[in-house]
């Protein structure tokens, strides 16, 4: 499955990755580039790069869990405590569809793409800048 993340720098690697805004490794991806760009902008911003952001993409399994998220918004304690319970299980990965999800406030544009949270990197294949400068 084809998915994709943006990001503020064009350097992004994944061995670089600390943690996410949950305090655990997760990277998150969508299926709809759409998404990855509002990310890319957003990110962008916030870090003061007014240059734009950077789209990746990257292949993963397609046999990950699917899990439907009820067409709730992303921005939650419902999201956290989802991906929070499937790291502690030990999942590689979750497919979360029926979800709507954007970057932050200011940033609110209805999308119909998923999330992939992905614990496992090594399910991770042929990361690639794919656009800069996105604005």
């Amino acid at each position: 499955m084809l998915v994709y993340r943006g990001d503020h720098q064009d350097s992004f690697k994944i061995d670089n990755f600390n943690s996410s805004r949950y305090n655990i490794n997760v990277l998150f991806f969508a299926t709809d580039v759409k998404l990855a760009r509002l990310y890319a902008i957003h990110q962008a911003k916030k870090r003061g790069n007014y240059n734009g952001g950077y789209v990746y993409n990257a292949e993963l399994p397609d046999n990950i869990s699917l899990i439907d998220f009820g067409g709730a918004v992303s921005y939650g304690r419902e999201l956290k405590d989802l991906v929070l319970k499937h790291q502690k299980t030990g999942a590689s990965a979750i497919h979360i569809y029926n979800i709507l999800d954007y970057p932050s406030q200011n940033l609110v544009i209805p999308n119909s793409s998923d999330v992939i949270a992905v614990f496992n990197f090594s399910l991770i294949k042929n990361l690639q800048l794919i656009e800069s400068g996105v604005k």
